[in-house]
């Protein structure tokens, strides 16, 4: 042994001397590694013979069980990411930085990279379940989540090609990691390259088997698209296609999962106007030079990734096999059974039902375009692809779907509590919050939804009862209750705040028209300053405040006096609201435009381009005004006037 080349001249060795020795060497070892001692640790590595190495290997140092591998690499993630955070600053204040100080960290690279490459040469001379830590997981299980260790990953995998296979508590392979934490898909085709060229003849095979979490049977596929990792799902689906028909213990393949992602598809991701816009002309020449557009750029290019893994998956599926999203029969499931499902299939929603209701087009119309049948799948509780569409506000679905020529079909289909589509439509909205109601009143949005379902449906359907012997109109009104009591409780709290500033300001504009600007000529009776253009100004904009503020007045009044009924958020009290609004900021304005006229012969004589200051500062309570209330007063200038549907 090389630590007892100091006993080499002793005839009889001290056993127990040994390995106190050998333990302190261990200890060292594992004491230069916590320290960052990278030359220390180096030597005491080098200067062991074959059987310690192994030992160092094996020997646990942190208090998860893991090994000196474990522990190197995580001090690798972590330095690294203090690096990359370190050369950003130097980037913009380089003279903080020394010329020394960047090289020794670059040398201290080099020596931790170096002590890592020997412990991962060391790996193929031991039983890499003997490195697992507390949770099983082996430093390629750690090297696989970790980013910027492809390298290292690579390196492992290949000295020891089993370990591919080994899983932890999870029931997770490190293949399977490499594409849970989706770092790079350089990772994970690495290791599947390496399964195949270690073993030719069943590479494949067990490419399917690692490629799968034992514990609830998902593979990567499911992983990748469930984490949005669209570009290794794609490649996942052109290089694995059997994947695609794999279910988990849940009983979902991965269409299931892309069907719940709304944000991945463009008809259901929330976009601002301005985001839309740039989102239909912008060019990728911009891209370094507006980072806002650098998100719109990533989220069209998600949804283009989006589009091109739904059509792989489906062009995988066999018509018969649409409603599992699987094959009956595939090698490596007859080889790896797959766990019983804990729902059966009439427990659970099939693809489109699941696009339905998270609002994606895209994939309704594909699947129903190659798969019609897929029109008559049903809930466990009845509701087909219509009554979901329709239940959860899903407006662009709802569109697609009536262009379809077998809509008569779904429009005649009750649930089981004999609900048709129009007692889905009565119900609450179940919107998202970024697709709230644009109307400021929520009961004005279901009002006009609820009327825009019912207007082209067969009159019939109206007067359908359900088994509570409830029509669709009769349902909106019950369901609907709480929503009337909240909007009315608005109502009437801005309606009171409104009356009060509009009582206030007729009250200022009824006075400011009997005090006029220099007074009134005894002789006849006529105002003094009445030939000068500002005093024409104050005498029209005082009226027209006084005028708009009692407009104002009454139709505040009119809404406190109202029943406040449900179909009254229609039309009826919208529309006195934006009246009695309207009336109001016009009051507002013109009140101060007729103190400007009023007092601009007060400074006309004190301050030249008197006119100017005053309109400057006079206005900015009404920019500020305006400002704050604007969003409002559009809401609902929209929804009563211009937009006639939801």
């Amino acid at each position: 042994m090389a630590m007892a080349a100091q006993f080499k001249d002793t005839e009889n060795i001290d056993i127990d001397k040994l390995t106190k020795l050998v333990a302190v060497n261990a200890g060292e070892f594992s004491s230069s590694i916590e320290k960052k001692d990278w030359d220390r640790a180096l030597e005491i590595y080098e200067s062991c013979d074959h059987q310690e190495r192994e030992d160092l290997l094996r020997m646990k140092i942190t208090r998860s069980g893991g090994t000196a591998l474990h522990k190197v690499l995580r001090m690798t993630l972590k330095d690294e990411k203090k690096g990359n955070a370190a050369a950003t600053f130097l980037n913009i204040k380089d003279s903080a930085a020394t010329f020394q100080s960047k090289k020794e960290k670059a040398a201290s690279f080099e020596k931790k990279k170096k002590i890592v490459m020997k412990l991962v040469e060391g790996l193929q001379f031991v039983n890499l379940k003997d490195l697992a830590d507390d949770r099983m997981n082996t430093p390629l299980h750690l090297a696989a989540t970790m980013e910027g260790q492809q390298e290292i990953c690579v390196e492992m995998a290949f000295n020891r090609p089993d370990g591919i296979g080994l899983r932890n508590e999870e029931g997770e392979t490190p293949l399977f990691l490499a594409a849970l934490y989706g770092y790079s898909k350089d990772s994970f085709i690495n290791l599947c390259e390496i399964c195949c060229n270690n073993d030719p003849d069943s590479g494949l095979t067990k490419i399917y088997e690692y490629g799968r979490r034992s514990n609830d049977d998902s593979t990567v596929l499911h992983c990748a698209i469930n984490e949005e990792y669209f570009d290794l799902a794609l490649e996942i689906v052109h290089r694995f296609p059997e994947f695609v028909h794999h279910l988990d213990q849940k009983g979902y393949s991965p269409l299931h999962l892309l069907a719940t992602k709304a944000t991945a598809f463009k008809s259901s991701c929330p976009r601002t106007w301005l985001q839309d816009t740039i989102y239909r002309c912008v060019w990728k020449t911009v891209k370094c030079f507006l980072e806002p557009i650098v998100v719109i750029l990533e989220m069209k290019e998600k949804h283009r990734n989006s589009i091109e893994i739904m059509n792989m998956l489906l062009s995988e599926l066999l018509s018969h096999n649409y409603l599992n999203g699987c094959k009956p029969e595939t090698n490596y499931k007859a080889k790896f059974p797959r766990k019983a499902d804990k729902r059966t299939k009439q427990e659970r929603d099939t693809p489109i039902l699941i696009a339905a209701k998270n609002g994606i087009k895209e994939l309704v119309e594909k699947i129903l375009d190659l798969f019609p049948e897929a029109m008559y799948d049903t809930s466990p509780d009845g509701k087909n692809v219509m009554h979901i569409a329709l239940e959860n506000r899903k407006i662009e679905v709802y569109k697609a779907l009536t262009g379809w020529t077998l809509i008569k079909d779904l429009l005649h289909h009750n649930d089981e509590n004999g609900n048709n589509a129009l007692h889905h439509a009565a119900t609450v909205g179940k919107y998202p919050p970024w697709r709230a109601p644009k109307a400021v009143l929520k009961m004005q949005y279901e009002i006009k939804w609820f009327e825009s379902i019912k207007g082209p449906l067969p009159k019939n359907m109206l007067d359908h009862q359900n088994k509570e012997g409830k029509t669709p109109y009769q349902t909106f009104m019950e369901t609907h209750e709480d929503l009337v009591k909240n909007d009315t409780d608005w109502l009437m709290k801005t309606t009171d705040s409104c009356t009060l500033v509009a009582a206030l300001i007729a009250t200022v504009a009824f006075a400011t028209s009997a005090s006029l600007p220099g007074g009134i000529n005894g002789d006849n009776g006529e105002p003094i300053l009445q030939q000068d253009r500002m005093f024409e100004v104050f005498a029209i904009s005082s009226l027209v405040a006084l005028c708009f503020s009692l407009t104002a007045v009454l139709m505040f009044l009119s809404i406190l006096t109202s029943r406040h009924e449900a179909m009254d958020f229609h039309v009826y009290l919208p529309r006195k609201l934006l009246i009695g609004l309207t009336a109001l900021f016009i009051s507002i304005a013109s009140m101060l435009v007729s103190f400007c006229g009023g007092h601009f012969f007060v400074l006309r004589k004190i301050v030249k381009q008197a006119q100017v200051v005053e309109y400057l500062v006079a206005f900015l309570p009404v920019m500020f005004f305006i400002i704050a209330q604007c969003p409002l007063y559009v809401k609902l200038f929209w929804a009563t006037v211009i937009k006639d549907e939801p």
